[in-house]
């Protein structure tokens, strides 16, 4: 009996909401007639050429490359005499010319150069992984804050970032922000260089 009063009144409910789908509202109307004709303005600007042509992310590029090559370039020569040092001390002993203990000592002392020449490398590829996200969050943050100053009147709906060949295919020249962004950064940019 149970059964039967739970399936009844499970059945009752579906029809009411069967019921209630099937007669629209007025206000789900008018919210449907106003969600179709409301348009929105939408710009585009590509982050690649962007950056590729922000003056402030050019330098701090430019520096970290400098950074990092210098660091490689001590690294490397450090490796270089490592190994230098090594087949020295290998020579010697194929030459016999050093005792076994005095050998053991000096493979000891090459060790823990190339011990101490592998955790500074560690610690500089560190050191540098993080300069280089600092520098990316930077470059990033400055075209954010443009972008939002350059549209904080409202007059686009959306402004999208792209890449170069990403989903955007194709944009009307005039809802293109590239160009006028890549401007206007490169304005606010040069008096703060040159302090």
């Amino acid at each position: 009996m149970k059964k039967v009063l739970f399936a009844v009144v499970v059945l009752a409910m579906g029809l009411a909401a069967c019921t209630n789908q099937n007669a629209p509202k007025a206000e789900n109307a008018e919210a449907t007639e106003t969600t179709a004709t409301t348009t929105g303005k939408i710009a585009v600007y590509f982050v690649d050429q962007v950056v590729s042509q922000y003056q402030m992310a050019i330098d701090k590029q430019a520096a970290f490359q400098k950074e990092y090559e210098a660091k490689t370039k001590d690294l490397n020569a450090s490796a270089r005499k490592l190994e230098k040092d090594f087949n020295a001390l290998q020579d010697k002993v194929n030459k016999v010319l050093i005792t076994r203990a005095d050998a053991e000592k000096e493979a000891a002392k090459i060790q823990e150069r190339q011990a101490a020449l592998q955790a500074r490398s560690e610690k500089a590829s560190a050191e540098l992984a993080e300069k280089e996200q600092v520098m990316t969050n930077q470059i990033f943050n400055a075209i954010y804050e443009y972008v939002a100053s350059l549209n904080a009147e409202g007059e686009y709906d959306i402004i999208l970032a792209s890449q170069t060949g990403a989903p955007v295919v194709s944009v009307k020249p005039e809802l293109d922000l590239t160009q006028k962004i890549i401007e206007g950064l490169n304005a606010a940019y040069t008096p703060e260089k040159t302090k």
